[in-house]
């Protein structure tokens, strides 16, 4: 007798490991997963949401079939390795719609055989059928258009921490779920080929390449080759930021804050000393820093209530956050009302800042 669990780890882990080896065409762009899945972890919602609609169908097919159904599991993984990745060009110009079911009919193809193959004590009957239907179509569907809407945020982040590699991945996502962002991932690709051609260069023209490769280990060596001034100070800090490496990233920022005199360059290292005390669950230091900030610069005091404003936010304290918010307004309100109403709407979807006023 059959393991009740051998179907389903089965027509899981091999169609899993299909997809994750389909073969790239020459010069695809570099897919986190294949066409049309986009992510990781998309792939995986479809096939875990499409296994009790296999298990069910296939415990509808008599067993005498099951020879053949281990043959067809066979061949739809060998299909998927070999010529899985032709389907990005045959779906040009389809839709989200159309790819999401494309990504259901998949999984189901490559799961059902399994199934077939190796039955199960499972429920057989079209009412089960049904609902696992409906599973999933929906689940994997409404996971997507989450996916969608985050990675949106993800590329202005991309954009503004000049993240090549992380931007390139995620439009590559974007337009393998059916998004017309072609052309865009067009331009990034010919960019990605521009820092491929500067790696082979030295100086800055490489150290630039490196960072929008987020190849960061590379860069700081490159860096601590030479002695450092303020700006190479502010870069290592920035390598080490992202690395989640705060102790060394500290070191290097605060090595930049006393070597720097421009007043606007202190205040975006006093900025990144913030974001490193934050993520340390330093969020005392984090605010002594803008605190402190707000008595040594005066000019720029619009802008520290402002990032006070969402300092106190993240940390739940509406209060406090809506009063540095109200600062930032009335000291700049061409540059802060908006945001600053922006982020008070925010505040009052999901915390008690509805209980507040705020002008």
């Amino acid at each position: 007798m059959k393991h009740p669990l051998l179907a389903p780890i089965t027509a899981t882990l091999i169609p899993l490991a299909a997809l994750y080896f389909v073969l790239p065409l020459d010069e695809a762009p570099p897919w986190p997963a294949p066409v049309p899945f986009g992510w990781p972890m998309l792939l995986l919602a479809h096939l875990l949401c499409g296994l009790p609609l296999a298990l069910t169908l296939g415990r509808l097919v008599p067993q005498q079939f099951a020879s053949v159904g281990l043959g067809l599991g066979l061949l739809s993984a060998a299909l998927t390795v070999l010529a899985g990745a032709t389907l990005g060009t045959a779906l040009e110009g389809s839709g989200v719609v159309a790819r999401h079911l494309v990504r259901v009919l998949w999984c189901l193809a490559l799961q059902l055989p399994w199934a077939i193959a190796l039955g199960g004590p499972w429920p057989a009957s079209w009412s089960v059928g049904l609902i696992s239907a409906l599973l999933s179509l929906a689940v994997p569907g409404l996971y997507a258009r989450t996916l969608i809407h985050q990675s949106h945020e993800d590329v202005d982040v991309y954009i503004r921490e000049n993240r090549t590699a992380s931007l390139l991945n995620t439009v590559a996502a974007r337009v393998a779920v059916g998004l017309d962002e072609g052309p865009q991932l067009a331009q990034l690709l010919a960019y990605r080929q521009q820092l491929d051609s500067a790696l082979k260069q030295g100086g800055s023209g490489r150290l630039m390449a490196l960072l929008h490769l987020e190849r960061y280990e590379e860069a700081a060596r490159l860096l601590q080759r030479h002695s450092l001034d303020a700006a190479a100070c502010r870069t290592l800090g920035i390598i080490r930021q992202r690395q989640r490496r705060f102790a060394e990233s500290n070191e290097a920022l605060e090595k930049a804050l006393a070597l720097t005199t421009d007043e606007r360059q202190q205040i975006e290292l006093i900025d990144s000393l913030a974001f490193n005390a934050r993520e340390s669950a330093h969020f005392a230091r984090s605010e002594q820093l803008y605190r402190d900030a707000l008595e040594r610069y005066p000019a720029h005091a619009a802008y520290l209530h402002f990032q006070l404003g969402r300092h106190y936010h993240a940390g739940n304290r509406v209060a406090e956050a809506l009063h540095h918010l109200r600062q930032a307004k009335e000291l700049d309100p061409d540059q802060y009302t908006l945001p600053a109403e922006n982020l008070v709407r925010e505040m009052r979807r999901h915390t008690p800042g509805c209980l507040l006023r705020w002008p």
